[in-house]
């Protein structure tokens, strides 16, 4: 049967750390449920670098968008990172990957994609299998709901003398639930049956009811556009100035041109590997941190010949900062902030 293709949904990944916030690093990869939806609806997925597409098949060029993804429920699919040092260098909290995944989502309330600039730790949820188990001994009414707020079930822990609850979401199938007790939300969480993969840091849900509404606002025959952003860490920049023990010059000074994003303060000496003395220059604030910094940041290296008193000059272009080795460290007054050390080799 030949279809008539036409897109509808664009989700497009904007991450500041790379320029003009392209990143190639995000894949998605529909659950097995979604992906029986996506055929049975004739919905079709395109990638182009930082931008996810979903575009449905029309038997007839006539057909009515809306109505055929009439009962097309939700879509979920996995947010996957094809770069090992983006939790590096992204502004999130650590991600306990086996227990917690980011939850973005077109409609629910907290979570909207079109809502969340830049995504931050709350839009991280806890990961569940559809069976699980929660002590409730300290509640008195528990409610489990659903994306839409709608009561699932409910329990009287306190009347039953309950103080485990074993819950199973079979008949819900995956999903986005909530657990409250006494008017208080308790746990957010996604619940699957399937194990996610290692590169797996998130889960994008899109509602074909929202979908819907979004075209029936702009017109069918246009795509429905959101974006998702992501921001780089603010880091303390480290320099770590390392120069040969033997050489042909004789150094008189040396400083970190910060290109007017950031000074520097005067370098202190310490020791690599107990041998290799490093002049270490810190930025004087955190900073943005960059793939690529608008100008480069450089070392100006003043120095003479050993048989000649002429002071040269010599302006040596930094590299950015080494994600691989971000770290926290803890300040004086006990705030505790990010820091990119970077070994340069002259």
């Amino acid at each position: 049967m030949e279809l008539t293709i036409q897109e509808i949904f664009s989700v497009t990944f904007s991450h500041d750390y790379f320029k003009n916030g392209q990143t190639p690093y995000f894949d998605f990869r529909p659950t097995p449920i979604t992906q029986k939806k996506l055929k049975n609806f004739h919905i079709f997925t395109n990638l182009l670098t930082n931008e996810f597409r979903l575009a449905v098949g029309l038997r007839k060029p006539t057909d009515e968008i809306v109505n055929e993804l009439r009962g097309l429920g939700d879509l979920h699919f996995l947010i996957l990172n094809n770069h090992g040092y983006l939790v590096n260098y992204t502004n999130l909290p650590l991600i306990d990957r086996i227990v917690e995944i980011i939850y973005l989502s077109t409609g629910v309330e907290g979570h909207k994609i079109q809502d969340v600039e830049p995504v931050s730790g709350s839009q991280i949820i806890d990961l569940l299998p559809l069976n699980f188990g929660i002590d409730v001994e300290e509640f008195n009414f528990v409610e489990l709901k659903d994306k839409d707020g709608e009561v699932l079930q409910s329990f009287d822990v306190s009347a039953e003398g309950f103080t485990k609850l074993n819950l199973s979401l079979h008949g819900y199938g995956e999903g986005y639930f909530e657990l409250w007790s006494d008017s208080e939300l308790l746990k957010k969480f996604f619940a699957t049956a399937i194990d996610l993969p290692e590169k797996c840091i998130g889960l994008l849900q899109i509602s074909g009811n929202d979908v819907c509404q979004m075209l029936e606002d702009i017109g069918e025959s246009e795509l429905a556009e959101i974006t998702a952003e992501f921001a780089a860490k603010d880091c303390y920049l480290e320099y770590e100035i390392a120069l040969p023990a033997q050489r042909k010059i004789e150094i008189k000074s040396l400083k970190v041109d910060g290109k007017g994003l950031v000074d520097f303060e005067e370098p202190y000496e310490k020791l690599m590997a107990g041998t290799v003395k490093l002049n270490v220059f810190r930025s004087t604030k955190p900073i943005r941190i960059k793939a690529e910094f608008d100008e480069p940041l450089e070392l100006i290296v003043e120095y003479s010949n050993l048989h000649s008193e002429q002071i040269n000059e010599m302006n040596i272009k930094l590299p950015s900062p080494d994600v691989k080795r971000i770290q926290t460290q803890q300040l004086d007054n006990d705030e505790t902030v990010y820091l990119a050390p970077t070994l340069v080799y002259v």
